[in-house]
């Protein structure tokens, strides 16, 4: 497997850091503005099992992604796992988010890093995985504001 960067970045709120971390850990909130949502059926108090249609050339098949907390410190940091499978393809990535206030609203720093790749999304390039992955982070974090404003 090619090493790929981790993805990165700091993401403005209009939510103080009580509602950001509610809407974070609440997965079958957080479950609705997954990009390709097609359904999701809670697993156990921390995982969610979801069935997902990515929009990318290179992964044709729906997946299954199993979104499991994995660290919570209340108001101030989450980590959650995803374990992605489908037709001869599987991947996990591992994002860390830290929330701080910011006047009346949250700055979140997060880091998204890509702990396993295999099967035939392992031959895909750089450049590609690089493309689909900073894609589908700009619509999530545009899913996340919206649902977040109601």
């Amino acid at each position: 497997m090619a090493t790929h960067e981790p993805f990165s970045g700091t993401e403005l709120l209009d939510a103080p850091p009580a509602k950001a971390f509610a809407f974070l850990t609440d997965l079958d909130a957080l479950s609705k503005v997954v990009p390709g949502m097609v359904s999701a059926t809670r697993t156990g108090p921390d995982s969610v099992l979801c069935q997902v249609k990515p929009g990318f050339s290179f992964i044709r098949t729906t997946l299954k992604m199993t979104f499991t907390l994995v660290e919570k410190r209340p108001d101030e940091h989450v980590t959650i796992r995803v374990d992605a499978t489908g037709i001869g393809t599987a991947f996990s990535v591992e994002t860390k988010m830290d929330l701080v206030p910011h006047g009346t609203g949250t700055q979140m720093a997060w880091t998204a890093t890509i702990v396993k790749m295999s099967g035939l999304v392992s031959a895909v390039g750089t450049t590609i995985i690089r493309a689909a992955g900073d894609q589908v982070i700009k619509d999530g974090f545009a899913a996340l504001r919206k649902a977040m404003a109601n």
